[in-house]
């Protein structure tokens, strides 16, 4: 059985393609080389998969982040107000 699973990645490995030649910096890379480091039983390429994994997770919170706060906050007159429905800031009160 581990035989035929090495042979199968030897596959995988030896492929070429559009994606082959970027394939290690896809966000799938550390998946599967944690799996393999965790399959093979030479828990060497755990930290690194792992780090590759938590470097994407950042990198997609922040898109996302920034994605939403780009265009969360409108202006008054985007949302229809002219200016006499603003309200008028109180005496004392510094805008």
């Amino acid at each position: 059985m581990k035989a035929r699973a090495k042979s199968a990645a030897t596959e995988i490995k030896q492929s070429t393609g559009p994606l082959a030649s970027v394939a290690s910096s896809l966000p799938t890379h550390g998946a599967i080389s944690a799996l393999r480091a965790i399959a093979g039983g030479a828990h060497a390429g755990l930290p690194g998969g792992l780090a590759h994994l938590a470097l994407w997770l950042v990198i997609g919170l922040a898109g996302t982040f920034y994605a939403t706060e780009r265009r969360r906050f409108l202006k008054p007159r985007e949302l229809g107000f002219t200016g006499h429905d603003l309200p008028r800031p109180s005496a004392g009160v510094r805008p």
